[in-house]
């Protein structure tokens, strides 16, 4: 299942354009986040700086520059079709937006 899942350029900059930003993962946490045993990984250049991202296929991100670590979750339901677990604290009681697995 994870090697179907893939992610181009303008998908990766969109996710990162819909999500918000956590300080802690903790934040992340309370918002009924969930993991799946998918990542996408790569680097980035944001205002000047390299940063190293990974992308957990239940709408949860992270950048990390080696000394700084930002969290990102995309709850919006504009995210849901490309990742395999979107985001569940949204419709319904256990779950939200569509498993597109």
């Amino acid at each position: 299942l994870c090697n179907k899942w893939v992610l181009n350029a303008s998908q990766i900059e969109k996710i990162f354009s819909l999500s918000d930003k956590y300080k802690e993962m903790s934040d992340t946490m309370t918002g009924f986040w969930l993991w799946f045993p998918c990542e996408i990984t790569g680097e980035l250049i944001y205002n000047k700086k390299k940063w190293h991202f990974s992308i957990n296929a239940a709408a949860t991100a992270e950048w990390s520059d080696g000394k700084e670590t930002i969290y990102w979750g995309c709850s919006r339901e504009k995210c849901d079709d490309m990742f395999i677990l979107p985001y569940p604290g949204r419709s319904y009681i256990g779950g939200g937006g569509k498993l597109i697995w």
